[in-house]
């Protein structure tokens, strides 16, 4: 199958043995109505041998990605992300954390989450997981009676869903409904 998201040869490779670096790029995100800085948005990039810094999320998106590389990507880029995170992040702000669906499944994102966010300056109420990708809402409903998260009350976790997407049965959720708010 052809495709415009097609990973570079040797890329993987290299991002998967820690050859190529990684690095966290931090965007602002500013409410609309004062332009006041309200939350940072944590997405991982990738140095080239040149120094040049790549966009990861097309990588993800390759189709030719197996199910186990990209999952290991995607931890390879959280684990980056939570570093810097952990160095920089602030109480101030919310702090939005790009995923890929994938890992929400994956044991190994959830035995992750709690050292990571034990690493935090800060409570993980102040965290948004933001999925990089479609993913089903019904999925996210569990995150809140999940066992690896007990006692960590996160701020949210965000996904794109279509305008189709019956939602009406998901109000009641606390986790939904404070990130309506």
């Amino acid at each position: 199958m052809e495709s415009d998201v097609n990973m570079p040869d040797g890329i993987l490779e290299s991002l998967l043995s820690g050859e190529s670096k990684v690095v966290a790029h931090v965007q602002p995100m500013y409410r609309l109505l004062d332009n006041r800085l309200v939350a940072k948005e944590y997405l991982a990039r990738h140095v080239d041998a040149e120094g040049v810094i790549h966009a990861v999320g097309p990588y993800l998106q390759d189709p030719s990605l197996s199910w186990e590389d990209r999952l290991r990507l995607d931890l390879r880029f959280l684990e980056t992300t939570f570093e810097t995170l952990a160095r920089t992040g602030d109480e101030r702000h919310l702090h939005f954390v790009n995923l890929e669906p994938v890992s929400l499944e994956a044991p190994s994102f959830w035995d992750n989450l709690p050292r990571w966010l034990a690493a935090l300056p800060f409570g993980p109420d102040r965290v948004v997981l933001e999925t990089t990708g479609l993913a089903d809402p019904t999925d996210l409903v569990d995150l809140e009676e999940d066992p690896a998260l007990t006692g960590i009350r996160l701020a949210g976790c965000l996904t794109v869903v279509s305008a189709l997407t019956p939602l009406h049965h998901l109000e009641q959720r606390p986790l939904l409904r404070r990130q309506a708010a």
